[in-house]
């Protein structure tokens, strides 16, 4: 069976959101397993929406990366998290939902 992307936004107010996109294996005998993600903060800026900072698992470890104002890519800072992807999704979902008030307050200050 063949990869599935899915993709959803979270808002955490009118100007602030999470964007959420998982790719799953489907398996037959069991739930899908989720092998790849990106989570990424966004904030709205001057009435467009700018990514602020993101969690990935895309090249095997959970990494991190900073945006600038010119939406540029930092360079990725390995975090040490749980490599099982659902479990690291999900905690980074709420960690994300706890602390974006920094992460724009860092991105609005820059």
């Amino acid at each position: 069976m063949r990869p599935r992307a899915q993709s959803y936004h979270s808002y955490l107010s009118t100007e602030d959101r999470i964007f959420v996109y998982l790719i799953t294996q489907p398996r037959i005998d069991k739930p899908a397993e989720l092998v790849r993600y990106y989570i990424r903060y966004q904030t709205c800026f001057d009435g467009e929406w700018k990514d602020v900072v993101e969690y990935d698992n895309c090249h095997d470890k959970v990494h991190q990366h900073n945006y600038d104002r010119g939406g540029n890519k930092g360079p990725a800072k390995i975090l040490g998290l749980n490599d099982d992807p659902k479990r690291s999704c999900e905690d980074l979902q709420e960690q994300m939902a706890l602390l974006y008030g920094k992460f724009k307050e860092w991105y609005n200050n820059r």
